[in-house]
């Protein structure tokens, strides 16, 4: 999430905010808080690629609320929302391929890897790194939830 390397003053944060509303009214970026009573400890969303049916999923949370599933479950609204509102065929998560906690959270989900985008995890503080590249297709989606029921 470079944008969080960007963020330095308070107008930062409002460009950044007014940057989401566009996208929200253009119906090509959807981000949510994450608040456990009433405080702010993370943040998650989906961007849609509207001529590949995609949407890619991000998310961060602070380390006093990790490693409790909030953003495991937070990811599964957002996939049910890509699937059923959306429309969308495909929803895709990239994660550091070092970031074990970050790579948990699609592997529960039921997402395959479907390769590795070499040196494309690249912020202004930090070399570049490998991302896995998680999908999950509408259709494996809904057998895993058929056969759930």
């Amino acid at each position: 999430m470079p944008w969080i390397d960007a963020t330095e003053s308070a107008e930062d944060t409002r460009a950044y905010l007014r940057t989401v509303m566009q996208g929200l009214a253009q119906g090509t970026e959807y981000s949510f808080a994450i608040l456990e009573h009433g405080i702010v400890v993370g943040a998650t969303g989906i961007r849609v690629v509207a001529d590949a049916a995609e949407g890619e999923i991000g998310y961060w949370v602070s380390k006093d609320a990790e490693g409790r599933g909030i953003i495991t479950r937070s990811s599964a609204a957002l996939v049910q929302f890509a699937f059923e509102d959306l429309g969308l065929n495909r929803v895709v998560i990239l994660c550091a391929v070092d970031n074990k906690r970050s790579r948990a959270v699609p592997e529960r989900l039921g997402f395959s890897i479907e390769g590795t985008h070499r040196e494309r995890d690249v912020n202004p503080s930090r070399e570049p790194k490998d991302q896995v590249v998680y999908c999950l297709l509408r259709s494996t989606w809904d057998s895993g939830r058929s056969s759930a029921t």
